[in-house]
């Protein structure tokens, strides 16, 4: 009986350490993912005025147009090409008409995501250029910057990876520790 006692504490210590090695290897797992923000966040900042620069420059030849024949009113211009009766000159209109509202999206992204170092992270997270976004992450290569910020957000996040699990299993045991006194009770209408 004794042998038998001793088993089961010893399995009982097995499943604590195994529960302790599962929660330092989401800990590590969330440092390892945590240093990734940084330069992700890096990479997407500069693949934003990249692609804000392009589309500058290829709206600066219509600009160009707009200046000459309509006193820099580029709203003019597309107006112009759209009321041709060619159909290739109305499709142009709308390809600079195109390229001028990703200009504006690009441009008001960049002030966005230049705001802060977290409105940079909320943008990434909640209202990013999709295709951006997209683009980067799969050319992304994955670096570990220990700078400040990086290692700031390493651990932020392997903190949070390793306390989440462990705050809904307490919310669980709560949760059923509650129902299962609650299933003992009679309960009255009284």
């Amino acid at each position: 009986m004794k042998r038998l006692q001793q088993t089961i504490r010893g399995g009982e210590g097995m499943i604590v350490r195994l529960y302790a090695y599962a929660r330092l290897l989401l800990f590590m797992g969330g440092v390892l993912l945590g240093v990734q923000i940084p330069g992700f966040l890096d990479a997407y900042g500069k693949s934003l005025e990249s692609r804000l620069q392009e589309s500058m420059r290829s709206l600066a030849l219509f600009q160009r147009d707009a200046d000459r024949y309509f006193e820099g009113d580029l709203g003019r211009l597309i107006d112009h090409y759209e009321k041709t009766g060619d159909p290739v000159f109305r499709d142009g209109g709308a390809n600079i008409a195109a390229i001028r509202e990703r200009k504006k999206l690009l441009e008001n992204a960049l002030i966005d995501f230049r705001k802060s170092g977290f409105n940079a992270i909320c943008h990434l997270i909640l209202r990013p250029v999709k295709d951006v976004r997209d683009s980067v992450f799969e050319t992304y290569t994955h670096v570990i910057r220990l700078d400040r910020d990086a290692v700031f957000a390493g651990l932020a996040t392997g903190l949070l990876t390793a306390l989440f699990p462990e705050m809904l299993l307490s919310v669980f045991l709560v949760f059923f520790g509650k129902l299962r006194k609650g299933a003992g009770k009679k309960h009255s209408l009284i």
